[in-house]
């Protein structure tokens, strides 16, 4: 016991020290950035730092922090280019986390600098004058970090890889990605994280940022991080410049991996685009800002499981409504879901409802990397209308994929479905069937409701055998 308690001791130790680093090459102008808004909560007292590792951290506090993805970070003195802006709202007391993207195209008043993409703001002042700019759209900002892109590499690598359901096909040179739920190591995470070829443009890159991150989120609880600290630690802080000290990362680590799924809100500003000067922006109003930021740091309603069994059932019996639109067992391209059941290698259930605009786009058979072995899977795309929106339709016989996460769950003809995401943004429905795990996933965008998936998936019927 002793020498485990020491090896402990050694390691938060050595842990504080890293984080001290990376404390160090926080430039005085940045913290006195920080320091120039309004603090939007009250500070609080930390874990003491000899009992950290025998307990539970306590909640962090209140807090808003900017997240700042860049090809080269301030400490570098190279200048560089701020790629990702992420506002992160931590409200311990509302029990809700909230993140909100800003398109690095978004034309804002840079200070001392006059008008420009905010992305211009970091190239002219590092993180300093990127936080002052941020805090000039209406939010005080009391913390910073800063990674650049070779960390996000090695963290993801570090990690093993981080499963996300990839929406679509992507080929623009730099990434080549097929659609389904997959492991993606750090350079295919950070390709389908920067890319923005497509008509999505910063809007479809910021949501792929924000399914990134959800998905890091639900699968941190397990993770074998005891055997992977080390490694974690070291690239980490040898790659990521903050301010947050050694116990507020690990009260708010510790605090969000546990918040419930339905306790956090993804927020995107998106607005119209537009050329000035023969420059491409996006042209959000200040309305349109003080509405992005308003939902920001508002707490989501209520999950379904919250407000009870009566709320449940209206999603269950709306979902019912619209599944009942279709002719029940007519399967909408019948002969795809036919070719694929033949290459699966298990039975597959497809839709007999689809939302309308939705149509077939793609089929594929492909495997699921998990550990040592490669599960089979299929992914189905429906395209919505003429955008690069897509509905999906998976299945697995690998029962215990992250995917079937924690959510609001509604029982129908003897199945029960698990809805999952907040009361305005639902991001995918999954069931099992016929020892099958299948899941109906929200277009990258979010634009299809609660109700509108759950009937896809209460549509599903047995493929059926194609003719001789």
């Amino acid at each position: 016991m002793v020498v485990v308690l020491a090896c402990a001791g050694g390691l938060y130790l050595w842990y504080h020290s890293e984080v001290s680093s990376s404390n160090a090459r926080v430039a005085p102008e940045i913290l006195e950035a920080l320091g120039e808004g309004i603090a939007s909560a009250t500070s609080a007292s930390v874990p003491d730092a000899t009992t950290s590792t025998e307990r539970p951290p306590e909640p962090p506090t209140g807090m808003n922090l900017v997240l700042i993805g860049s090809d080269t970070r301030s400490s570098d003195g190279k200048g560089g280019r701020s790629d990702t802006i992420i506002l992160v709202h931590v409200d311990p007391k509302n029990d809700f986390l909230s993140m909100l993207s800003l398109p690095r195209d978004l034309r804002v008043n840079i200070p001392d600098r006059g008008y420009g993409k905010i992305n211009a703001a970091y190239a002219y002042g590092g993180a300093a004058l990127l936080i002052r700019t941020v805090q000039s759209l209406g939010v005080d900002l009391d913390h910073y970090a800063e990674v650049d892109f070779n960390a996000f590499k090695e963290i993801t690598n570090t990690l093993g890889g981080v499963y996300v359901d990839v929406d679509r096909y992507y080929d623009d040179g730099a990434i080549v990605l097929s659609p389904g739920f997959q492991l993606l190591d750090g350079q295919n995470a950070l390709r389908f994280c920067r890319t923005r070829h497509d008509k999505n443009i910063d809007f479809g890159r910021m949501a792929r940022q924000q399914r990134f991150l959800s998905a890091v989120r639900e699968q941190a609880m397990g993770w074998n991080l005891a055997f992977r600290l080390p490694s974690l630690i070291a690239d980490v802080f040898d790659n990521v410049d903050t301010d947050l000290t050694a116990e507020e990362i690990l009260s708010l680590a510790h605090w969000v991996v546990r918040l419930d799924g339905s306790r956090t809100k993804m927020v995107s500003l998106i607005a119209s685009t537009g050329t000035i000067e023969g420059a491409s922006y996006v042209l959000a109003s200040d309305e349109q800002i003080a509405a992005a930021v308003g939902d920001f740091l508002t707490a989501p309603a209520p999950k379904l499981g919250y407000v009870g069994a009566v709320e449940a059932q209206r999603l269950l019996t709306n979902a019912v409504q619209l599944a009942g639109v279709t002719a029940p067992g007519t399967v909408p391209n019948v002969e795809a879901w036919q070719a694929l059941a033949g290459e699966a290698g298990f039975p597959l259930v497809a839709p007999s409802h689809l939302p309308p605009d939705c149509a077939h786009s793609y089929q594929r058979s492909h495997s699921i990397e998990v550990g040592d072995e490669a599960r089979p899977a299929v992914r189905v795309g429906y395209r919505l209308g003429n955008k690069d929106q897509y509905l999906g339709v998976g299945e697995t016989t690998w029962l215990a994929a992250p995917i079937a996460s924690p959510g609001v769950e509604v029982k129908n003809d003897g199945v029960v479905y698990t809805v999952v995401g907040t009361s305005t943004k639902v991001d995918h429905v999954w069931w099992v069937e016929d020892d099958v795990l299948c899941w109906v996933s929200n277009t990258l965008l979010h634009e299809l409701t609660g109700e509108e998936l759950l009937a896809v998936a209460i549509s599903t019927t047995a493929v059926p055998a194609s003719d001789p």
